[in-house]
């Protein structure tokens, strides 16, 4: 079985030099693999974090519609101990609707969609 290639991947995930775990998403269709492996990616990552995790995600051109069962996989990752407060910009109309649909299935009050990386930023390092 041929190895999967990090080019195949829709997203990319890093760490950032204040801490903040930076999510990046481009336009694309997102499946349930793709779903699968954009929550096993970030939780290796969260899991080096000492105490609650800050991300940030970047959906800025992105114009993904998940699946219903890609839903329920990002609505797990939702409630994964490990994320603290979680900031998204550059969502679409469309998207909204989904990631507003992910909070009420998660129950998950420190997320904040946001116009601009600046005002995420800040909303994220505010204690």
């Amino acid at each position: 079985m041929p190895k999967e290639n990090k080019e195949d991947y829709k997203f990319k995930i890093w760490k950032r030099k204040d801490g903040i775990i930076m999510v990046k998403t481009w336009e694309t269709e997102w499946n349930e693999k793709d779903a699968q492996r954009f929550v096993d990616e970030l939780s290796k990552i969260l899991e080096t974090i000492e105490g609650k995790a800050k991300v940030l995600g970047d959906a800025s051109g992105a114009s993904f519609g998940p699946t219903l069962e890609s839903r329920k996989i990002y609505a797990k990752l939702l409630k994964f101990p490990k994320i603290g407060k979680a900031a998204i910009i550059g969502l679409s109309t469309a998207n909204k609707v989904v990631v507003s649909f992910l909070l009420k299935a998660s129950g998950k009050k420190d997320l904040g969609v946001f116009s601009t990386k600046e005002e995420a930023l800040k909303w994220l390092k505010e204690e």
